[in-house]
This record gives C-alpha cells, structure tokens and sequence, in this order.
C-alpha cells in the first residue's frame, strides 16, 4: 500500500469518525427534548381582600381595569371596627388597607396588574375574611406547559433547569422551571411545567 492510498485511507476514516460523532451528539440532543402537548402564558393572581364585615359603599374599579399597588380599590364601611373604636380597643394594620374614621376600610391593591374579577360590588354585604376580587399581575407572567414523559425523561427533569419556549410568532424565549407537578399514566409521567423568565 503506497504512501498516498494510506493518507486517503487515513482521511476516509476520521472523515466516518467525524460524521459519527455528529450524529450522535444531533441524537443524544433530540432524545434530550420533549415537546408540550399544551402550553398558556399566566399571570400570577392575587386577591383583594378583607378581615372585616361590612358593607361595600365604594367600588373604585371594575373588571379589566389597570391598577397600581396601593391604589384603593374598595371602601368598606365595618360596624364590626365601629364597635372596636367606641369600645378604645387599638386598631389593627395592614399594607393592603387603611382605617378611617375608625369604621371606614380602604381597601388596597397589593402589586400592580388588572382587575380580573370582581366578587362583590358596592351595595353588597361582605363577610369577614372574604376576598372582594383578583388582582392579575403584570409583572409576574409564566408559561404552564403539560408534557406526556417517560420515566427516563421524567428523571432529567429538575428545578431550574433551563428551557427554551417557542413562541406562536415563531420567537424562542429562554426561562427556567420555577415548579413541577406530577401524575402517573399507564408507565407514563403526565407533567405540568411552569417556567418563568424576565422575557415572558
């Protein structure tokens, strides 16, 4: 064998190893990824709420409005801190209200978002401890993805793992898996993923 077959030999051969090693990386990188059978951008939730009984003389916003944290949202008019007040018990304190007069609650929002419902308007009676409406955050978006995994692919899965979440207009965002909840299907881990990230 000459000098020159031994060289295209030579190449031949790191030229299979090359393509080799290519391929298997493409293949380990596919077995690595799993596709969401479902996937919805969320905002996180907050409700308003009050400790006091009262009746609702104010209703400041409604369903879909903007909001600002600490903006008052509801004023409650509470014989229960009229009560409290005549009898020179102290009054208590929150961030999320304010008492006036010692009877009159304002009640505020907490982070700034929209209105997504409202439970009672003005007129209405409200219980003690009742959340009066949903505050969705503006500042706290996630994706909720649902994954059909084996239970190979389940043990792959950590908590703030990066992922990559491709977007309907065909952009790609980075994030990291904030919570994982699980339920076992036929050998089969059907999985909820909720990722968060500065680009959602």
């Amino acid at each position: 064998m000459t000098w020159r077959n031994r060289l295209r030999l030579l190449i031949g051969l790191l030229l299979v190893l090359g393509l080799v090693a290519v391929m298997t990386v493409q293949v380990n990188d596919r077995r690595g990824q799993a596709m969401s059978q479902s996937a919805t951008l969320q905002t996180e939730r907050i409700s308003v709420g009050t400790d006091f009984s009262g009746v609702v003389t104010q209703q400041r916003v409604h369903a879909g409005d903007a909001v600002t944290a600490g903006e008052v949202l509801f004023e409650i008019d509470s014989a229960e801190l009229a009560a409290r007040s005549a009898a020179h018990l102290s009054m208590p304190t929150a961030a999320y209200f304010d008492i006036v007069d010692g009877h009159e609650v304002l009640i505020k929002a907490l982070a700034a978002g929209s209105i997504q419902s409202i439970d009672y308007t003005e007129g209405a009676f409200v219980p003690s401890n009742t959340v009066l409406a949903w505050v969705g955050r503006t500042d706290a978006s996630y994706v909720e993805a649902t994954f059909k995994l084996s239970a190979g692919d389940y043990g792959r899965l950590s908590r703030d793992a990066a992922i990559t979440i491709s977007l309907p207009s065909g952009k790609e965002v980075a994030a990291r898996i904030a919570a994982v909840s699980v339920q076992g299907i036929g050998g089969e881990a059907l999985t909820v993923v909720r990722a968060e990230g500065p680009a959602l």
